[in-house]
């Protein structure tokens, strides 16, 4: 079955029809011959809270035992009436991929596994374990664009790469388009890492129990699985391991200190390659008496 893109739905400017209800139809095929049919409304308050005047997904899922089915369509809050939509559900896409390796060393594949988080919708995720060969197949993947979470690394070992054809997906993330081939996701892991040591003071004595955090700069919401965070020993000391190659930024805190307003170090920038041991230090500052 074939899905024409959706269209483009222009709704009244919810900022005039808080009180108004968006009324509408969903089917999908469940089984041959067989198309029920489900109504559902939207309150247009909670439109206005979210969107006042943007485009936004709107999204609809249900599934029937192990099969999900799923529908989608771009609202565009305009000044032309819509009262309602019809949405023709169908079954997600799937996408196959393998793990590859880069360097010595060797993996368990079996212990890894891939997830999928959509910015669009946060709800929406897909979830895969490795084959002992490498492979990977993730089915009923709905429409949106996906960041990549690769889950049960060893110790030492890296994301080096994600790629779809020449996308880069550590870049702009997977988008699944229904109805369109994705063709394969190559995956490289790597045990050829970086390590950052270093240590925390504060007052010119070693800060005991300080959060350290590393994050890649920029930070994308397709590259934030690659932050890592340490806490220093009793002599005000700590170590990252297995850090992929790139430009970071480095902070420290101190213990307790999560909230807003905390004290912390100037941020400093890093920049590492393969097999790097680079050292820096940071410091705290004292905290203002009043």
């Amino acid at each position: 079955m074939a899905y024409p893109p959706a269209r483009v739905a222009k709704l009244a400017d919810a900022r005039d029809l808080k009180s108004r209800v968006l009324n509408g139809t969903c089917g999908f095929d469940s089984r041959p011959g067989h198309h029920p049919t489900h109504s559902f409304s939207i309150s247009w308050a909670a439109v206005r809270a979210r969107a006042p005047s943007a485009n936004f997904p709107f999204l609809v899922k249900r599934s029937t035992g192990e099969t999900n089915y799923h529908a989608s369509q771009k609202i565009e809050v305009g000044s032309d009436n819509l009262d309602s939509i019809t949405l023709a559900m169908g079954r997600g896409v799937s996408i196959s991929g393998r793990v590859q390796l880069s360097g010595t060393g060797t993996v368990r594949f079996e212990r890894m596994s891939l997830q999928l988080l959509s910015h669009d919708d946060p709800s929406t995720r897909a979830w895969t374990q490795v084959k002992k060969d490498g492979t990977f197949q993730i089915t009923d993947v709905s429409d949106g664009t996906f960041a990549i979470l690769v889950n049960g690394l060893e110790e030492n070992w890296y994301l080096k790469s994600l790629r779809l054809g020449a996308e880069d997906l550590l870049a702009k993330g997977l988008e699944v388009v229904r109805g369109e081939s994705s063709g394969t996701i190559q995956v490289v892991v790597s045990n050829d890492g970086a390590e950052l040591a270093g240590s925390v003071t504060q007052d010119d004595k070693p800060m005991i129990g300080a959060k350290v955090r590393i994050t890649p700069d920029p930070e994308t919401r397709f590259n934030r699985f690659r932050s890592g965070t340490a806490f220093t020993d009793q002599s005000g000391r700590f170590s990252l391991i297995g850090l992929a190659p790139g430009q970071y930024r480095v902070i420290a805190k101190g213990s307790g200190q999560d909230q807003g307003g905390a004290i912390s170090s100037d941020p400093k920038s890093v920049s590492l390659s393969e097999h790097d041991h680079k050292t820096i230090d940071l410091t705290v500052a004292s905290p203002q008496t009043p």
